[in-house]
């Protein structure tokens, strides 16, 4: 720190000792891909440049410079057009030297500018002196970096696809790594101060990003990395949660100087996948017990074949396990619900493929009425509009119901387990098979609902009533 001070201290005073006059130049690239300040300060008290070059391209650099006169001196020599010597000298990496060469390595007389191509990677030094060199007017100092670029490959076999092993492709994640390491570049160049180098380093770093088509995705970048650098080494992007559906990925990595890799890689997905289809309810009174229903559910056509389909139908644990094969495009099964319930059941269905991943369906409900007799119908019109006498019933396990005349004679009577075998009575006297004739008809009801324990007997009731039989 010491003798850096002192070394800039050495230069100010050198230059105040020099004629009055302002320097202007600048050491800059003519092309270039890309650049960096150095992390020192020179002894003017700014940042020298790093210039880039991509794609195997030598360096090139150019200098400018001008040098304005204080007035005396510009007008005698505003006719003669000013000449300097510029000299060109080429860092020494060698260890035991670590500074600028002591003879140049190219020298050129002009009257502002002087540039160079072709330069290899390494730092460079321009002097501009008077053209009887017996003044030294400025250094400028720069370095050329020759990106090397790097390769990038994604390990996948010969179908481009991830390779299928618990290693890299699992129920929970999927494992995408580099077959080649892309590994960022390092460039060296040294602070010098009089018997001091200092070591500065520029490095150039990779940074990856992940697509599935034009959407980028989370990644979560897993490896070996360098001790010095913390750069990864060997690298895997881990992606937890894999779709349930055949999917590319792209990998792009660029360093901070605008070198592009990219690959993709098709992941086959072993995670299984279905939805359930709306179930299939009887025609008529849907939800009253007993309920059969139908599900039904489509599968993914990604997954591999022979996965197994487990239901469960949300009552007492019951389960139906339905085993795939290759023709099928529809896994079904049925189920009949007898007892009612005041909250919908809660049906699902899991999904096991054959690498025993799991997927478990968004649930679908079944709901049951709770038993309900209703007899308030009173009007029986069986050559009308309304040609069956039937109350209304739900949920009914059991039923029996016997029809009188208004004298008290029994034409008519009907015991079932389901009341959507029984369309009702159509106004015949079963006993002599005439039609019933306009008149007042008395019935009684005995029921059973299905929330009702199956032991109980005999049957609740009865409910009786009335109604008008109109032809």
């Amino acid at each position: 720190m010491l003798l850096n001070l002192l070394f800039r201290l050495f230069c100010i005073c050198a230059l105040s000792a020099l004629p009055v006059a302002m320097a202007f130049g600048q050491l800059t690239a003519p092309v270039y891909n890309g650049k960096a300040p150095t992390l020192y300060r020179n002894a003017n008290g700014v940042n020298d440049t790093i210039f880039v070059f991509n794609d195997g391209q030598l360096g090139s650099l150019r200098l400018v410079f001008e040098e304005v006169e204080d007035e005396e001196e510009e007008d005698e020599d505003e006719e003669d057009e000013k000449l300097y010597i510029f000299k060109w000298y080429k860092f020494d990496y060698d260890k035991n030297v670590l500074k600028f060469e002591d003879q140049p390595f190219f020298t050129q007389i002009a009257a502002e500018k002087t540039e160079h191509s072709d330069l290899a990677q390494g730092g460079y030094m321009v002097t501009v002196s008077t053209a009887d060199e017996q003044e030294l007017i400025q250094t400028y100092v720069a370095w050329i970096y020759l990106n090397p670029g790097f390769d990038f490959e994604l390990l996948k076999n010969e179908e481009n696809e991830v390779i299928p092993t618990w290693t890299y492709r699992t129920c929970e994640h999927t494992d995408f790594c580099q077959n080649t390491f892309a590994l960022q570049d390092t460039f060296l160049y040294y602070y010098f101060v009089p018997d001091v180098s200092v070591k500065q380093e520029l490095i150039n770093n990779i940074t990856f990003t992940v697509y599935i088509g034009d959407e980028q995705i989370d990644a979560i970048f897993e490896g070996a990395t360098d001790p010095r650098t913390g750069q990864y080494i060997s690298l895997c992007f881990r992606r937890f949660n894999p779709p349930h559906i055949d999917t590319e990925y792209q990998f792009v990595a660029n360093d901070r100087f605008g070198v592009s890799r990219s690959d993709n890689i098709m992941y086959r997905t072993i995670i299984p996948y279905a939805t359930i289809n709306e179930p299939e309810l009887p025609e008529e009174e849907k939800t009253s017990a007993p309920v059969p229903v139908k599900f039904t559910s489509e599968p993914n056509t990604f997954s591999p074949q022979n996965d197994v389909y487990t239901w469960r139908f949300g009552f007492n644990g019951d389960s139906a396990v339905i085993a795939s094969s290759s023709d099928l495009t529809v896994s079904d099964t049925a189920y009949v619900y007898f007892r009612p319930n005041r909250n919908p059941y809660q049906i699902t269905l899991k999904v096991t493929s054959v690498w025993e991943c799991t997927y478990v369906a968004e649930a679908v409900t079944v709901q049951v009425d709770d038993p309900m007799l209703d007899t308030a119908a009173n009007v029986f019109t069986p050559d009308g509009a309304n040609p069956y006498f039937k109350p209304y019933a739900v949920s009914l396990r059991q039923f029996e119901i016997i029809i009188y005349t208004r004298t008290g004679i029994e034409i008519y009577r009907y015991r079932g387990d389901d009341l959507r075998d029984w369309q009702g009575w159509d106004g015949t006297n079963l006993n002599s098979g005439r039609i019933a004739p306009t008149g007042v008809y008395f019935f009684t009801i005995r029921a059973l609902g299905w929330d009702s324990p199956s032991t109980r007997n005999p049957l609740p009731g009865p409910y009786n009533g009335f109604f008008h039989l109109f032809r």
